[in-house]
């Protein structure tokens, strides 16, 4: 790691120490102060089951985020694992609360434990749970018009898909637990799929790492999903750590390996190749980078939480240029069913280097509520040397090419692209049975720079099922 990078992490990880943070990972919608969780977790906290925690926030004085109400949810697991002895009223809540959030539990890579019917025992009893195991399966339409005016439809096999998620996770030591969870994909290996996808069918490590308390916060070591705030910036699997602290202001800092091919050749040019990750971009490049991140929360009042990031990018290799960026995103709860969200980020790179992303929101499908539904209404603006791995399909390189050997942005190399994306989509979330969701999409996307390359305009109908 160059000089200069490891005294820049040094002084953010001495100034975010200064001030204060426990560990929001990412973000998602704020529980209604008059939302019967608060209750719930005020009776538990009342029983002992969980502690450390401000009174204020179960009298519906503060607010909590989903995300953070998940935690509180495996700690409470955790303890009553410890303690045969709980009453069946908390044991009640505990299970009430496991489904409520399951959702949340599992995009966080977070499983549940012994109060999960899907948990099973080794030889020596140590409690080893499924839950957060998942199936999708996804059909994407896509339809393009190029600079002349023609349009052609797409129904390529690799546009239909089977996915599925095997997690599993377990208490090793008290207050550590790890966890695996494997992914499975399978579309016919159509000819305009990168190498790199996992699209055999055949199993695959995605996460892998272990989770416990250190000091007064607490610690992700191993493979995981780095995603700050929204993941509109980064969200890259990865090897390293990611440490999380704080009340008020909820911090985390990690380092990462970021998951692509990668060479120590320090004369190899840096750019991504047929065999790349789909997905790479010129900050994330196909011989791989490490990226250091420090991301935090804070809430301005009950209804609006406010982000920021600082993201360092560098690589052994002598041809990459180093890459900063800096983040700043806010969430607003206009009522108690409309959530706006904002997020602008800006790299170091002399040009096309800023992307902003806008989104309004009415209400949420939940798959413990049988009938819930939601809308969200996004707009992007994608640059191509802004961001490092999206989260957003309107991306900041085009969305596929086979005009070339190397993975291009319609001809381009990603180690000289000046094209990004911009565009919208309008998604619909609905729970038709209790765990099984229902998405269907639609997202328009254009070149940003010129009338160069197609603009596309894709239809996405996808059907998840997920188990408890």
């Amino acid at each position: 790691m160059k000089k200069g990078l490891i005294i820049t992490l040094a002084l953010v990880f001495m100034l975010s120490i200064a001030g204060t943070a426990f560990a929001a990972k990412r973000t998602f919608d704020d529980v209604p102060h008059t939302d019967w969780s608060y209750g719930a977790v005020n009776k538990l906290l009342q029983a002992g089951i969980i502690d450390d925690y401000d009174d204020k926030t179960f009298k519906g004085e503060k607010i909590v985020t989903r995300y953070e109400m998940a935690l509180i949810v495996r700690r409470a697991i955790e303890k009553s694992e410890k303690n045969k002895n709980i009453d069946d009223e908390s044991k009640a809540l505990i299970k009430k609360m496991t489904t409520e959030y399951g959702s949340e539990l599992k995009d966080l890579g977070v499983g549940f434990l012994a109060t999960s019917e899907s948990s099973s025992k080794n030889k020596k009893g140590n409690v080893i749970d499924w839950s957060g195991s998942n199936f999708r399966i996804r059909s994407d339409r896509k339809y393009t018009t190029t600079s002349t005016g023609t349009t052609t439809s797409s129904s390529r096999p690799k546009d239909f898909n089977y996915n599925f998620e095997l997690v599993g996770r377990s208490e090793f030591a008290p207050g550590w637990t790890a966890e695996v969870r494997l992914e499975g994909n399978k579309d016919s290996n159509g000819v305009d799929t990168a190498a790199a996808d996992n699209l055999s069918g055949d199993f695959d490590i995605e996460q892998m790492f272990i989770t416990g308390p250190v000091g007064s916060g607490t610690l992700e070591a191993g493979r995981f999903k780095n995603n700050p705030i929204f993941g509109f910036v980064n969200k890259e699997f990865g090897e390293g750590f990611r440490y999380s602290f704080g009340k008020v202001v909820k911090t985390n800092i990690s380092w990462a390996k970021n998951d692509s091919k990668y060479t120590y050749v320090k004369t190899k040019t840096v750019t991504s190749s047929s065999a790349g990750l789909a997905g790479e971009s010129s900050l994330n490049p196909g011989y791989g980078t490490n990226v250091a991140t420090i991301d935090f929360k804070y809430s301005l009042d009950k209804t609006t939480d406010l982000f920021g990031a600082v993201y360092l990018t560098n690589s052994s290799n002598s041809t990459y240029k180093s890459g900063r960026i800096f983040e700043g995103a806010f969430a607003k709860k206009l009522t108690s069913d409309v959530t706006l969200r904002g997020d602008y980020a800006q790299s170091n790179r002399d040009d096309n280097n800023h992307a902003y992303y806008a989104s309004i929101s009415y209400k949420k499908a939940d798959l413990a509520k049988v009938r819930s539904y939601g809308w969200v209404f996004e707009v992007v603006r994608n640059e191509a040397k802004a961001t490092i791995k999206t989260d957003s399909d309107i991306k900041d390189y085009a969305y596929d090419s086979t005009k070339t050997g190397l993975m291009t942005n319609s001809g381009e190399t990603l180690s000289s692209i000046t094209n990004g994306q911009k565009g919208f989509d309008i998604v619909y979330q609905y729970v038709p049975v209790k765990n099984m969701k229902f998405t269907g999409r639609y997202l328009y996307a254009m070149p940003i720079n010129g009338d160069t390359y197609d603009h596309k305009t894709q239809i996405r109908l996808q059907l998840e099922v997920f188990f408890n």
